[in-house]
């Protein structure tokens, strides 16, 4: 009976990991499209022209970027701040974090 078991337990294992794989493969896709699409402004010549397209790309990738590098560091902080919470009295946190 419990071989039985085991047996499923390796088939929803590999049902698991097809469906990773899958992602896997889905997600090169789309990097590998979005990619492609980025290279179009770059290539036409009505866009490299209009000023206002320019300017409004580039404010929009570097919010990108500034957005990715505030986010990667955002459990971090949280995990401080809250660490930092625990362990002083109310009126001390707040000298803390001026």
């Amino acid at each position: 009976m419990t071989e039985d078991h085991d047996h499923d337990h390796d088939h929803d294992d590999h049902d698991e990991e097809q469906a990773v794989l899958g992602l896997k493969i889905a997600f090169i896709f789309i990097v590998f499209f979005c990619t492609y699409l980025s290279l179009i402004p770059v290539y036409s010549v009505r866009c490299r022209k209009n000023k206002l397209a320019i300017s409004l790309m580039n404010c929009f990738a570097g919010g990108v970027f500034l957005v990715m590098s505030l986010f990667h560091i955002l459990p971090e902080a949280a995990y401080e701040y809250s660490e930092a919470m625990l362990g002083h009295e109310a009126h001390e946190d707040h000298r803390m974090l001026q």
